[in-house]
């Protein structure tokens, strides 16, 4: 166990909130830095006449995953008092000297030493804030409290060495708290301090970890790609959108035409707010196709993605490699529509076979039960976004996001490159959870035609607008996907850009490169999917 002994005195105080923040850092990362949510520990009680003895506040500490690293810890230490505190002088004379000052000290003892950080055996810093000085209180009279403090840093003592942070799971850190409070009155006698406080103590520590992987400005092609389209066991459809004044048309085929069997198919769409799910069947027969607007096959979801797979007719999934199908997204407002292929996987058991190896329920896109997902996303072209250069023609253009790995409980970060049309980049990180839709100029303002032409761009493109409109391309490529216990290096994930000029808007799918045996659709669970049980640090 590690403590952190802090040590506040108080003299007067009806609203006080002293606040530390401090950092200690371990090393550079050759990789992804993520930050985690914070951890938080609290207590909160009343305060008997100035005085909080060892008060104990606990917080996780971290144990790392897989080959993560800690690159820094930030401590948060939060102290709030709170209520009323007042002085009587009853000495029948007026008091001249009565001054209330306020100092807070911080200490750090063994066994939590923080080279740089409080180190013992004295207090790295004090803060000294005056609330009364030399007040004067006349005879029989009573000085209430009516201030207000509040102290924010933030305080940051960085150091190379963050072990005392590090554990097992499981593991605590305890941070222990006392608070102290004196009073005195010179020539004020008989007197009287009456006090009524609340007092809570916080303590946030925030963990930055370095996951190691590919650098992310690196756009790498590791090999083809599984997918190119033909006929498949799985689909994956881009983008559903039940929002009022929109419509969404699906189409679900199956191309076999020679077999005599019917094939069920089940529907699983996905929310955009929490991944939760909706699922509903359907049947078809040989050459048989099912359109349908998806707001009557489920009207409780606005927004987010699907996926169809085969089922045989104990309802267990299966290598059936004849679905085909398209989605079409009709805005009614906005005015505009535009039309999706959906991704498509084959079934790898063999036709007629079933594909969940680990009787987990979970649709493994590893190679083994279907294809892989894809490793890298290129995308060709994307227009300079905004206004163009004579301040005409508004590009509004959007990027479809999709989370493969880790399921419900994780946000994922993806790393991209942005070329200009003169080979110059732009690497940058965005984050996102379960399925969004942000326009480019969300993600990052290098999409900017404005940006774009103070850049090394070629002076003579776009070839006949080269005076007024720039384009570019990007590669994207997984970093990370995060849970509260868990992190995912190279996740899999999906893009799909909507290029949207006024009212008129055009999408088709990606190009791809390699593949990513860490998607699944779709675990729930802070761990992840697994093969069968889903266990920390197996970065799936």
């Amino acid at each position: 166990m590690n403590i952190w002994n802090n040590t506040v005195s108080l003299l007067g105080g009806i609203a006080f909130i002293a606040m530390t923040n401090a950092t200690v850092s371990a090393q550079t990362c050759d990789g992804v830095i993520s930050t985690l949510p914070p951890e938080v520990g609290e207590f909160q009680n009343t305060l008997f006449q100035f005085d909080w003895t060892d008060i104990p506040v606990s917080v996780s500490a971290w144990s790392p995953v897989g080959s993560e690293t800690l690159v820094k810890a930030t401590v948060t230490f939060e102290l709030e008092i709170t209520g009323d505190i007042s002085f009587t002088n009853n000495s029948g004379t007026t008091c001249p000297t009565v001054s209330w000052a306020h100092t807070t000290n911080y200490f750090a003892t063994p066994p939590f030493p923080l080279p740089g950080f409080f180190p013992p055996p004295g207090p790295e810093f004090t803060d000294d804030f005056g609330f009364f000085s030399n007040i004067n209180v006349g005879a029989t009279d009573t000085q209430p409290s009516d201030f207000a403090l509040i102290i924010e840093g933030p305080f940051e003592f960085k150091d190379s060495e963050a072990s005392p942070f590090i554990g097992n799971p499981g593991d605590q850190l305890t941070f222990l708290t006392d608070v102290e409070g004196v009073f005195s009155a010179t020539g004020c006698s008989p007197g009287l301090a009456e006090t009524d406080l609340d007092a809570r103590v916080t303590v946030t520590v925030q963990y930055t970890v370095c996951t190691p992987g590919p650098d992310p400005g690196d756009c790498l092609c590791p090999g083809p790609s599984a997918h190119y389209r033909k006929p498949g066991s799985l689909l994956l459809y881009p983008e559903f959108d039940n929002r009022e004044g929109d419509i969404t048309l699906m189409t679900i085929t199956n191309s076999n035409c020679s077999g005599t069997e019917d094939l069920d198919v089940e529907i699983v769409f996905i929310d955009s707010e929490d991944c939760g799910e909706f699922n509903t069947t359907i049947t078809l027969t040989p050459c048989d196709t099912f359109t349908a607007i998806t707001n009557f096959v489920n009207p409780n979801m606005e927004q987010g993605y699907f996926y169809a797979f085969a089922k045989n007719d104990a309802g267990d999934a299966v290598t059936r490699n004849s679905l085909i199908g398209q989605v079409m997204v009709i805005s009614g407002i906005e005015q505009f529509d535009y039309s999706i292929n959906p991704v498509s996987f084959l079934g790898m058991t063999g036709e007629g076979n079933g594909t969940d190896l680990d009787d987990d329920d979970i649709r493994d896109l590893d190679g083994l039960e279907y294809d892989m997902a894809p490793d890298t996303i290129t995308i060709p072209r994307f227009l300079g976004q905004g206004l163009d250069a004579n301040q005409q023609g508004p590009i509004n253009s959007h990027l479809i996001l999709i989370g493969l790995s880790g399921g419900q409980d994780f946000s994922t970060t993806i790393c991209f490159d942005v070329f200009n049309d003169n080979e110059e980049s732009f690497s940058g990180e965005y984050t996102f959870y379960c399925w969004e839709k942000p326009t480019l100029l969300e993600i990052r303002g290098t999409f900017a035609n404005s940006f774009l032409r103070t850049t090394d761009h070629d002076p003579n493109e776009i070839l006949g607008a080269a005076d007024r409109r720039e384009s570019g391309w990007i590669c994207i490529d997984g970093c990370v996907a995060s849970s509260t216990q868990e992190s995912i290096a190279n996740p899999a994930f999906y893009a799909v850009l909507v290029e949207r000029i006024s009212s008129y808007s055009v999408s088709d799918l990606p190009f791809e490169c390699g593949g990513q045996a860490n998607g699944a659709l779709l675990p729930r669970g802070i761990f992840g999917d697994g093969d069968p049980i889903p266990v920390n640090g197996d970065n799936q």
